[in-house]
């Protein structure tokens, strides 16, 4: 019965714990005011707490800015999920009640309103659902014809000057659908200048794909071909994956196809060795460089000579080692002058390999050589023995050097180990005689 009473203490303590380090003053204290404010109007623990929030946020923003909640709260609209009818819902009632505690002015209340509602059209026409909820759409003058919903989600996009590309597709999209001509023009010509300037100003700063990509996705939505020459001049100064010349040939499929060609090295690897070895390399080699193509009709040849990975594992050993140092735990739980023992069992295993790779057409050869060797530990029965002979049972490593050593020999992996020293090998293999192939 104690031990239950002291359980539900315990769970009380946590409990408390969590609801006082995730409650909305400390929710406010870290900069997330509209997250804070939303929490006192939502049934639950913290309704009571509106009026003493509403003071502590109107201090904050005297101390650190007259905008921080307005700020706050377009972060909220603008960022947090899921973007559902709840989420718009209760946006838009904790807009009016912000209003009501002078926590933003007039202004900013339509400000807030049209930025929900900008919101709130974007999800639709992603999400037609929420097109059924018609006091949602009365109370933020959003209207359910789709057409309707993409002119009003294009003029506030314009409005509002937004220069993230990527919410104007589905506005696109929606006037696509219903074949209208106009609004498709209307769009891209609002989204043309947001692929024009940062296509100029990305020019010779060599970005990753990772920049490009929404560059040649808006080719492929709008099917407006005016930026080809840019974006291929980008995609020119870039090294591009396998993974990314697949975007790219949805859009620009020659210029994917050539470059595929122009990089992918044929090769065929020969040995008079080991040909499961050989295998096992040409598929490593693979994944090192991704552009390499085994294939036995190709011209180029590399010659693996005297191929073989020598591979030595000693049977398991067992000993008993004394552990001289037991921490102070250690020797709470054991009589005066008591030693601990330890039982472990190891086994080591050795790789070599001495082999020749030669390119016929350079004649180029390079004898790649090496050894590597790896030891596995497994501990197990810890105990300790009096002085009398009289044995015990310890349930915990006697020391952290003890425990450490046992950890990292557990962790050794034959397998894995061999895997890593083909991947290592197929590494130089592929340094010395198609990285640099055209």
């Amino acid at each position: 019965m104690k031990k239950m009473q002291a359980l539900s203490l315990v769970v009380a303590i946590v409990l408390t714990g969590c609801a006082t380090q995730f409650g909305p003053k400390t929710m406010a204290e870290s900069g997330h005011y509209a997250r804070a404010y939303a929490m006192v109007h939502e049934d639950g623990p913290y309704k009571g707490d509106r009026q003493s929030l509403v003071q502590f946020i109107q201090e904050s923003t005297k101390t650190k800015g007259g905008t921080v909640f307005l700020d706050s709260f377009k972060q909220s609209i603008q960022f947090d999920t899921p973007k559902d009818a709840r989420f718009f819902q209760a946006h838009l009632r904790n807009i009016y009640f912000a209003h009501e505690d002078k926590l933003i002015t007039a202004g900013q209340k339509t400000e807030l309103v049209n930025l929900l509602s900008l919101q709130f059209t974007m999800q639709a026409l992603k999400s037609p659902q929420l097109l059924q909820e018609k006091e949602l759409l009365s109370a933020l003058n959003v209207s359910a014809d789709k057409t309707a919903l993409a002119d009003r989600a294009l003029e506030l996009l314009i409005s509002t000057n937004d220069k993230e590309l990527e919410k104007y597709f589905p506005v696109f999209n929606a006037y696509k659908a219903d074949n209208n001509s106009a609004g498709m023009e209307r769009a891209v010509k609002a989204m043309r200048p947001l692929v024009d300037g940062p296509t100029t100003t990305l020019k010779g700063q060599k970005v990753g794909f990772y920049a490009l990509e929404l560059f040649v996705r808006y080719v492929d939505v709008t099917g407006d071909r005016s930026m080809d020459e840019k974006i291929l001049g980008l995609l020119g100064e870039t090294k591009l994956s396998k993974a990314d010349l697949d975007v790219v040939e949805k859009v620009f499929p020659d210029y994917s196809k050539a470059l595929i060609a122009a990089r992918s090295i044929k090769v065929e690897f020969k040995t008079n060795g080991d040909e499961f070895l050989l295998s096992e390399l040409t598929d490593e080699v693979q994944k090192v460089n991704e552009w390499v193509e085994v294939t036995p009709d190709a011209t180029k040849k590399i010659l693996f000579n005297r191929l073989r990975l020598n591979e030595q594992r000693t049977p398991p050993t067992t000993n008993t080692e004394i552990i001289p140092d037991p921490d102070f735990g250690t020797l709470l739980m054991i009589p005066k002058n008591a030693s601990v023992l330890i039982d472990y069992t190891s086994s080591e295993y050795l790789l070599q390999w001495n082999f020749t790779v030669q390119d016929p057409q350079t004649r180029k050869s390079k004898t790649f050589s090496g050894n590597r060797k790896f030891k596995r530990i497994e501990c197990r029965n810890a105990r300790y023995q009096n002085v009398f002979g009289g044995v015990g049972a310890l349930y915990s490593f006697p020391n952290a050097r003890t425990q450490q050593a046992c950890a990292e020999g557990a962790g050794v992996d034959f397998d894995v180990a061999r895997a890593n020293v083909l991947q290592d090998i197929a590494k130089e293999v592929n340094n010395e005689f198609l990285a640099t192939t055209k």
